[in-house]
């Protein structure tokens, strides 16, 4: 988990009140996912604040907003606040209000094939839903840029143990990764199909599912892309939900090649102040059977 946020419960409170008149009952903070600048704290029965260190984009809350106002109820919104900004600076971050969901992550709680099947019609709504052009306007596209990705070289600098002892042994798989991208990333800025609507970070962890079924949250990366950006995790049954597409293997190789270097950067970063958490992720992406092993297999 992530430290404390960099604020304290008192000025929270203060900027809830005034901003959204909202009164705080509690100050939980709930347990993270990969995100080492962003803290959630349930502070009402019914809500969550979002506490992100600097400026978000503000396609991360108005894209969201969007989808559900379209229809798309599964998409876990920002609240607006009493002047109908979607979001709220300072202290040197960026809040945002959300509905609480009461329920468990993917990770922790079981995904039925019937919940795959509902999500998969929910990204179905998603990747075809009809938002305002301006907030259309605020994605970016997808530019398949292997070359982003050279950095995971900077990895080797990180010396916090026992996270550097793990990436040793994993580098090489993790070099195989960033030349099959450079491989297929020409492919990718070819591909003529039109760019989607994409949740751009869709992983178990950020399904949250609860006795009423499932949302989507953590709207941070944003963009458009053709559909296999979204469709990393996807069994079969996920894709009985989607609906009839005729899945790029090639982009399927390639988005999950990218998805497990953003999380090994990630967790360099992390390894700065918590070494043993950076290397059980570390350890987790690289398990035999795991992600790094189905990138490097490529989609069956």
């Amino acid at each position: 988990m992530s430290p404390a946020a960099p604020v304290d419960e008192s000025t929270i409170a203060a900027v809830l009140l005034e901003r959204y008149g909202v009164t705080a009952t509690r100050f939980e903070l709930l347990s993270g996912g990969l995100d080492t600048a962003a803290w959630t704290y349930q502070v009402t029965e019914d809500r969550v604040l979002r506490l992100t260190r600097g400026p978000v984009a503000p396609r991360t809350f108005a894209l969201p907003f969007a989808l559900h106002a379209a229809g798309v109820n599964a998409v876990v919104a920002p609240l607006p606040d009493r002047d109908g900004a979607l979001s709220v600076d300072g202290e040197g971050l960026t809040w945002a209000l959300y509905p609480y969901v009461d329920g468990l992550d993917g990770y922790r709680g079981r995904l039925t094939d019937t919940l795959w099947r509902d999500l998969g019609r929910v990204l179905h709504a998603i990747h075809t839903a009809n938002i305002p052009d301006d907030v259309r306007d605020l994605l970016p596209v997808d530019a398949a840029d292997a070359a982003a990705y050279d950095k995971i070289a900077e990895v080797d600098a990180v010396r916090a143990e026992p996270f550097a002892a793990r990436w040793r042994r994993h580098r090489d798989t993790a070099r195989a990764m960033l030349a099959q991208m450079h491989a297929l990333s020409g492919a990718m800025k070819a591909d003529p199909r039109p760019r989607v609507v994409c949740h751009g970070d869709l992983h178990p962890g950020n399904v949250l599912v609860g006795s009423d079924g499932l949302r989507l949250v953590d709207w941070d990366c944003v963009l458009l892309a053709v559909p296999e950006r979204d469709l990393i995790f996807a069994p079969s049954a996920l894709l009985e939900g989607y609906g009839p597409i005729e899945v790029d293997r090639p982009a399927l190789r390639y988005y999950r090649c990218e998805r497990v270097l953003q999380d090994v950067l990630e967790e360099a970063r992390r390894a700065s102040y918590d070494a043993i958490e950076a290397e059980r992720w570390l350890r987790h992406f690289f398990r035999p059977g795991g992600e790094a092993d189905d990138a490097i297999a490529g989609p069956e």
